[in-house]
């Protein structure tokens, strides 16, 4: 990100990449050693799923496109958020299974579709 702020975003590099973030020294051969760009595709994924989830609405979008390990900043108009998964699902006739504890020597009652039951 400072690079690109900075205006160098052009110079960012596999092997500079590898030097800088990843601590590698002037011997590091990308051909050989993916750090670099296993670790940038894992930064897409989670950029892309967090702009599909909880950063909807975020005004502010960085991308960094394949070929290159340059963020890209872009600013988005009028940002709709879309509506969450668990809003739409609320709005049909759905049950929420939330999570549970047991604790020891406690009764447990089953309820199932067809009846309820105790164990």
């Amino acid at each position: 990100m400072e690079e690109t702020i900075s205006g160098r975003g052009n110079q960012l590099k596999e092997f500079l990449v590898g030097m800088e973030v990843f601590g590698k020294d002037a011997r590091f051969d990308p051909r050989t050693d993916p750090i670099v760009r296993v670790q940038a595709r894992r930064l897409r994924a989670r950029l892309a799923r967090y702009y599909s989830e909880e950063g909807q609405a975020d005004e502010i979008v960085i991308d960094l496109p394949k070929g290159g390990y340059a963020p890209v900043i872009k600013r988005v108009e009028a940002a709709v958020p879309r509506r969450l998964v668990t809003a739409a699902l609320v709005s049909r006739n759905t049950i929420v299974v939330l999570p549970f504890a047991i604790t020891a020597g406690t009764r447990i009652r089953t309820i199932s579709a067809e009846g309820s039951g105790r164990k």
